[in-house]
């Protein structure tokens, strides 16, 4: 059984793992959100506004995702914490 500043310290990593995975797919949220067609084309990309939006929704969902592993971390370490 793992003592009480062990599992303090496995948290404190998964947070900060778990804040960078939020902090990512609120840029991605935010890219895939953006541009024109013209843009997107100059940059390689061949999907259309509707595609790109769907992608922005889908990281939309996963951010909130992460939004909720950060916020439980959070209080499982509030809880811990002396």
């Amino acid at each position: 059984m793992k003592t009480r500043p062990e599992v303090v310290a496995f948290l404190e990593k998964e947070l900060k793992e778990a804040d960078k995975a939020l902090k990512a797919r609120i840029q991605m949220v935010e890219i895939w959100s953006t541009g024109t067609d013209a843009q997107w084309a100059e940059a390689g990309c061949k999907m259309d506004r509707t595609a790109r939006q769907i992608e922005a929704d889908r990281h939309a969902r996963i951010r909130q995702r992460c939004f909720s592993r950060v916020e439980h971390l959070k209080s499982a370490l509030a809880l811990l914490r002396p």
